[in-house]
């Protein structure tokens, strides 16, 4: 049996949500995104990517003072309004919860209690499915620590088993931090849902 574990649905909802993660940080506009100016676009893309204007919009205007460029905010109000019935849709909320992303709120009062709905489901799918990841993954404990045990005498088998065990061990206490973070967003989201 190797040494790595994967699960496919795990493994690829956290991959692509590290890669929305990086491709979603730190560069807000570049200058050519400034001097072009195109921000009902920009409003567009936040809202899509479930960003808060109030959060985004400064950011950007900062950026774009840098290079010598106004911003547009009635623009990208409009963008960011045409982004949120994008984003605000129930396939989407879906698949964010089921990814465990984070929702920061921005669905106007009419499609929220729908898109909260859809967004629960979603968490409730990534919590069940780190739930059977961590399951699985203490089998593998269990069969690493008997394998460590038939080993005692002999170093190098020995040694990779406790590798094995202590890699084993830190993605369940990661596991369990997710499972506690979904938890957090899932009591979040619910007494949201039950007050509107």
């Amino acid at each position: 049996m190797p040494d790595t574990v994967t699960a496919p649905g795990l493994l690829q909802a956290l991959s692509l949500s590290l890669l929305l993660l990086m491709t979603s940080g730190c560069a807000v506009m570049s200058k050519s995104d400034c001097i072009e100016g195109n921000w009902a676009e920009a409003g567009v893309s936040d809202a899509e990517r479930g960003y808060t204007s109030s959060a985004r919009l400064p950011s950007r205007i900062r950026v774009c003072a840098r290079h010598g460029a106004t911003a547009n905010k009635i623009d990208y109000l409009l963008g960011y309004k045409e982004g949120l019935q994008r984003y605000c849709r129930p396939g989407k909320a879906w698949y964010a919860g089921s990814i465990n992303q984070t929702y920061r709120g921005i669905c106007p009062g009419e499609v929220e209690q729908t898109f909260l709905q859809h967004y629960l489901a979603g968490l409730h799918t990534a919590r069940r499915e780190v739930w059977h990841k961590y399951h699985w993954l203490e089998s593998e404990l269990f069969d690493a620590r008997i394998r460590r045990t038939r080993h005692l005498k002999d170093k190098p088998l020995r040694q990779r088993q406790e590798a094995r065990i202590s890699r084993l061990l830190n993605r369940l206490d990661e596991l369990r931090a997710t499972r506690f973070q979904i938890n957090q967003k899932i009591a979040r989201w619910s007494a949201r849902l039950e007050s509107i």
